[in-house]
């Protein structure tokens, strides 16, 4: 008997390696004669690094940033064989970061996933893989572009702060000092979720009318009624002006509003907007695994 276990995390519990690991002891518990194939999943959030690690082997770095309230923490990304690194928003902007009592987006910032980015970069990657889910942040991933070079000007031409309250203020966008080696680089993004940018009610080429970042993800962030309202407006000011800068559609196209607009930014500098979960199932080749399996066993 042959059994593939490939479980996402347990949101709260426990990561989807371990989740792997104590269904695989489990089942070898039951019967030592059972083999188990373990191959944890993820979908783009907590647990990212470790599935394409687990699927392709390669090295964990960890990696100083800054966290939402912009406190020094200690991150990761995961150095992948042939020159390329994943890395996830929830190790270094991630909701769980963030004590429930301390959680306003008007505050938090994606500061630190820039740096992650900005690390890769300096490893020498050029092919960067980046999980967006579990975010903290609701800024538009202006956090993001800020660690990257970009500024963020008011109408005096004072620089902005951090967090998703400050694209209320924003004026003017400053690109000229974004790094050069981004160009040379190819980001895809994990993004399971068909979010606009911003609106109460916007069409989707997939499923129909949406609500933007700010309404659908908000809540979850620590966002009121009336902090919605604002985060909303703010991302649709931030979006004009950066689709005018960029050329692309950063506000309607779907996905853009995953993270609190950290997918709309980033597309807004080419990046690509691939589904998370099956970008990990192609690099644990689950269908081949799955076809050699008696049994195939997963949770979340």
């Amino acid at each position: 008997m042959r059994i593939l276990v490939c479980p996402d995390k347990f949101k709260g519990s426990l990561p989807a390696h371990l989740v792997a690991r104590a269904m695989s002891d489990g089942i070898r518990d039951a019967d030592p004669r059972y083999q188990v194939d373990a191959a944890p999943m993820a979908d783009g959030g907590d647990g990212t690094v470790d599935a394409f690690l687990a699927a392709m082997g390669g090295k964990k770095q960890t990696v100083p940033v800054l966290d939402p309230l912009g406190r020094e923490v200690e991150s990761f990304l995961g150095l992948l064989p042939g020159g390329s690194v994943v890395l996830e928003m929830a190790a270094a902007s991630g909701l769980a970061m963030v004590p429930e009592e301390a959680r306003n987006p008007l505050y938090t910032s994606s500061y630190g996933t820039g740096q992650l980015m900005v690390q890769a970069m300096e490893y020498g990657c050029r092919s960067v893989i980046i999980g967006i889910g579990g975010s903290a942040t609701n800024d538009g991933g202006m956090g993001i572009l800020a660690a990257l070079g970009a500024r963020f000007l008011d109408e005096e031409g004072r620089e902005l702060g951090p967090g998703g309250g400050e694209p209320l203020r924003l004026h003017r966008l400053d690109f000229s000092g974004l790094d050069p080696r981004l160009s040379a680089c190819r980001f895809r993004l994990l993004c399971d979720v068909d979010s606009p940018l911003c609106g109460p009610d916007v069409a989707s080429l997939t499923f129909g009318p949406q609500k933007g970042a700010s309404a659908v993800f908000g809540p979850q962030k620590g966002a009121d009624s009336q902090m919605v309202a604002e985060l909303d407006q703010g991302l649709a000011r931030f979006g004009v002006l950066l689709s005018q800068a960029t050329g692309r559609d950063t506000q309607s196209t779907p996905g853009s509003g995953a993270a609190g607009g950290v997918g709309g930014a980033l597309y807004g500098l080419g990046a690509d907007l691939v589904p998370g979960t099956r970008l990990v199932i192609e690099a644990a080749g689950l269908r081949e695994r799955m076809a050699t399996c008696d049994w195939v066993l997963t949770g979340e």
